[in-house]
């Protein structure tokens, strides 16, 4: 396990990894970070780059996931800043990891292909609906997964009326009334219902379990690729690595997955859209410090022209081989 985080951590070590942002950007990053409760977390400083492992109740199988990295602390939308050696980067994460772990487990398909989703409720209670699912994962008593999704909510407010606290990360949506026993006894049996193949699996507190098993799968990821002295950003359930590496990470974390439970786990993306627009925002400053007369202008902007299509259709391309991938492809 040493070597193995020993070998990871050279790689991570030699690479160039930052942020192409505006000095602007980074001020509005730094105060945004400087509301985190963790001291450890209100900086960025793009020397920490290095892993460290977290295990859980003093036990090897349990918990073990990867911390360290300034990268790990920043909001969503500065992550897709990343860049790798000057490279720009991709983020892809495994889809509802762990109730799809649960049924991986027991050898059987989930419902559908979003666990948190519960018909009859809108697209904006989705990201509630997860937050307590994975209460009902990591709890030990039905009792508990309420008080704690009631804790983490009220938690929540205080960090909004709060001058120094974090944003809230999970609201209770309005369709929802309260969370008094009424409203929320209703939900947790409708997720019974729909997770009746694993409803011997809530309340029974696998929360640390399931983070055990995602570590070991992150590990053998950067291993992978640490092997072949490509360094790749831990996210938990994710991972970021150079755009140009994008269809090798994803046989790699399907296969990976595929050779350990004998199925696959989606893999999901949200950012090949900014990367686009990035790339070309960063084209259209090269235009305004290169162009000299008119005649350039004419000439470079029909290079760009055609650059800027042929970089849409890989794109494009990339998305769809990432929405319509299949497993007999990997």
């Amino acid at each position: 396990m040493r070597d193995n985080l020993k070998l990871i951590n050279s790689v991570l070590g030699k690479a160039d990894i930052r942020l192409d942002i505006t000095d602007e950007q980074m001020l509005e990053l730094r105060k945004e970070i400087s509301r985190k409760r963790d001291r450890n977390l209100r900086d960025v400083d793009f020397n920490r780059k290095t892993l460290h492992r977290v295990f859980l109740d003093r036990r090897l199988d349990l918990g073990g996931r990867f911390y360290g990295p300034w990268y790990q602390n920043i909001p969503d939308r500065f992550r897709q800043k990343i860049l790798i050696n000057d490279a720009p980067t991709l983020e892809l994460d495994y889809s509802a990891l762990h109730p799809n772990l649960l049924y991986a487990l027991r050898g059987l398909t989930p419902p559908d292909s979003d666990p948190y989703r519960l018909n009859g409720y809108s697209e904006e209670t989705r990201k509630f609906m997860k937050n307590m699912f994975l209460r009902m994962i990591n709890a030990t008593s039905r009792s508990g997964a309420k008080g704690s999704i009631r804790e983490t909510a009220f938690y929540e407010r205080k960090r909004v009326r709060g001058t120094n606290y974090e944003k809230p990360k999970v609201t209770i949506p309005e369709e929802l009334g309260n969370l008094e026993d009424k409203y929320l006894d209703p939900l947790i049996d409708k997720f019974i219902e729909k997770h009746k193949q694993i409803e011997d699996d809530l309340f029974k507190g696998y929360g640390n379990l399931l983070m055990y098993i995602d570590s070991q799968i992150a590990e053998k990821v950067l291993l992978y690729f640490a092997h072949k002295n490509v360094p790749v950003l831990a996210l938990h359930d994710g991972f970021r690595i150079d755009a140009r590496l994008f269809e090798e990470l994803i046989r790699v974390m399907h296969e990976i997955v595929y050779v350990n439970f004998n199925r696959y786990i989606p893999v999901t993306n949200d950012d090949l859209q900014p990367l686009l627009e990035s790339m070309l925002v960063k084209m259209q400053q090269n235009i305004d410090e290169d162009i000299i007369d008119g005649e350039e202008v004419r000439s470079f902007m029909k290079d760009v022209e055609a650059r800027c299509d042929r970089m849409e259709r890989q794109l494009n391309a990339l998305r769809v081989r990432l929405d319509d991938h299949k497993p007999n492809d990997v």
